[in-house]
């Protein structure tokens, strides 16, 4: 997913423009309490916690640090049917 920021909260400038996006919101209720998903990646998580390390190991996030998530289903959830967790 794109346009995603931490924490969970639009760019002001975007706000104030009359941007009428709430896709960052519908996914934090998502994601809170829901342990069928687990977060892999959060770019502005990590940009705003460890940005040196990011610059330093991803030099081009300096330029553009955007705002992505990957989320992935949580082992055990994967193949089993709605409502249920295999054993």
């Amino acid at each position: 997913m794109h346009d995603v920021f931490f924490p969970f909260e639009y760019p002001l400038d975007w706000v104030t423009e009359g941007r009428a996006w709430q896709e960052v919101y519908l996914l934090r209720a998502f994601l809170a309490c829901n342990s069928r998903f687990e977060v892999r990646w959060f770019r502005q998580y990590l940009w705003a916690r460890h940005r040196e390390l990011l610059t330093a190991g991803i030099p081009d996030m300096a330029r553009n640090p955007g705002g992505n998530i990957w989320l992935r289903t949580t082992p055990g959830y994967a193949a089993a049917a709605p409502g249920t967790r295999r054993p």
